[in-house]
């Protein structure tokens, strides 16, 4: 976390005994690969893709069964 912090990707809010990590959408990426690109959208693309994941299955017991 430090290390991310350090490189601007992360600001540290401390309240009391709880600290609060917020990512800077507009941070750059740094290898030479991505020069331009903002970290924004891809974390956009990651999180859209991890609401998928989240969908819900098959229920328990419907595994393996054939439709009617």
């Amino acid at each position: 976390m430090a290390d991310l912090e350090t490189a601007g990707y992360l600001t540290r809010t401390r309240t009391g005994r709880r600290t609060r990590y917020t990512v800077n959408h507009d941070s750059m990426f740094r290898h030479p690969a991505q020069d331009g690109h903002r970290i924004g959208p891809f974390l956009s693309v990651l999180a859209a893709s991890g609401e998928d994941a989240r969908m819900p299955g098959p229920v328990a017991g419907e595994l393996g069964q054939r439709p009617k």
